[in-house]
């Protein structure tokens, strides 16, 4: 017994072990295919023939296994009424705009509710590495074209294999947040280094100079929280501030797009600095308008095509034009939800990955796409608590029951209170 438990403790010290069993191997089976899927998606692979049938084929396997999983799982019965309700405004928001990833993106938030948080994080890690080690060698064994746009001084920006020069980047960085969460911040000089290495290296190949400093400013508050003081975490107003930094984050950068056309001196030169972005956020609102649940928009993002370029990069806005306010609300709830776990756990390397995930979110898109941001599914747990009465809807009898049993209640506690 002594033997097990001393074998247990060394796996769980292993920042490589994740706890994968009989109960959870489906979900993580399905969680592996479709995510490696949808990162090839964002590389020259897509190009390739027949990806798409590819493509496609997995979607349907992993919506088999991730249903089964599903079945077999176990739901607390109190959070039934909001999960079925996300559920509909999801599912509501994916027929109006004809994006179905949306559909796989709440089916594994709701799956993962139950799982360990680090093993998720590990597992998208680990994915993500090796799928961007080879995308990088495809390209650099010419597999993958070597395609360039030029800078404002006509030097080269590379997309290194992906589908756009930005994206590369955009994964180092959601890594960087996922590895400081897993070690919990507890870095020596060497990762420091190889972390600091690698974003010059994107930065000067793909000129991405958000994702550069927004590395460094990660850098500088893990080093500031392990080697000098996490205090902070004790300010009142602080707590307050990074527990509702989804919806303080998005509600200044959407009012920033529709105040642009103000035209106050401010605003050209936040646009300039932003690279357009509060331009095309207001250009894209006056087209289409926030929606409720939803619309359909077809995007352009060629610059050089025969239309003009039609992006909201910022993740806030992008989400309420295209997948609608309701679902922004649910986002910044959901995310809301794990800053309150947080800081109730002291978890201070999840706090700063919440804050620059919101932080980046005004400028990029990455917030709502679970391939870059595994960070999404640990919104699930809040479908999920322990000790409640819980059912398994392949337990077609026992559900019945157990949900009979509860309307009962229900409505037994509310005659009780109308009486009053």
């Amino acid at each position: 017994m002594n033997e097990n438990r001393i074998m247990r403790a060394e796996k769980a010290e292993n920042w490589l072990y994740i706890d994968i069993n009989r109960e959870n191997v489906l979900f993580y089976l399905s969680y592996v295919i479709w995510l490696g899927m949808n990162i090839l998606v964002d590389s020259a692979y897509e190009s390739f023939a027949y990806f798409s049938d590819i493509f496609g084929m997995t979607n349907i396997i992993c919506l088999a296994l991730i249903g089964i999983h599903l079945l077999r799982n176990k739901f607390t019965v109190s959070k039934l009424p909001v999960l079925f309700l996300c559920g509909a405004c999801v599912l509501i928001s994916a027929v109006n705009t004809g994006l179905l990833r949306i559909v796989f993106t709440i089916l594994f938030i709701i799956a993962a509710g139950n799982q360990k948080w680090k093993d998720l994080i590990k597992l998208s890690f680990l994915v993500e590495c090796v799928l961007m080690i080879f995308i990088l060698l495809s390209y650099l064994n010419g597999i993958l074209p070597n395609e360039t746009i030029l800078r404002m001084d006509s030097s080269p920006r590379y997309y290194l294999g992906y589908n756009y020069t930005t994206l590369s980047a955009n994964y180092f960085f959601h890594m960087v947040l996922m590895y400081i969460f897993i070690k919990k911040g507890k870095m020596k000089v060497l990762p420091y280094v190889a972390i600091i290495l690698i974003n010059v290296f994107f930065y000067l190949t793909t000129d991405t100079k958000t994702i550069f400093a927004m590395v460094f400013l990660v850098l500088g508050a893990v080093f500031f929280t392990e080697r000098i003081s996490s205090k902070w975490m004790e300010c009142a107003w602080i707590r307050k501030f990074l527990h509702y930094v989804f919806f303080i984050f998005g509600f200044v950068s959407i009012e920033a797009i529709l105040a642009f056309r103000w035209g106050s001196w401010i605003f050209p030169k936040i646009n300039s600095i932003m690279t357009n972005r509060l331009s095309l956020g207001q250009q894209a609102y006056d087209q289409y308008g926030i929606s409720i649940l939803g619309q359909m928009i077809t995007w352009n993002t060629e610059f050089d095509g025969s239309d003009p370029y039609m992006y909201v990069d910022c993740a806030y806005m992008n989400v309420a034009i295209n997948y609608g306010i309701v679902i922004l609300v649910l986002l910044c709830a959901g995310f809301t939800y794990v800053m309150g776990r947080a800081l109730k756990e002291k978890n201070a390397m999840l706090l700063i990955c919440g804050f620059f995930l919101a932080g980046h979110s005004i400028s990029d898109p990455q917030l709502y796409m679970a391939w870059y941001n595994p960070f999404l599914l640990l919104i699930g747990a809040y479908f999920y608590k322990a000790g409640e009465e819980s059912v398994v809807f392949w337990k077609v009898k026992d559900t019945y029951r157990t949900l009979k049993k509860a309307l009962v209640l229900w409505k037994r506690k509310r005659k009780q209170c109308n009486d009053k």
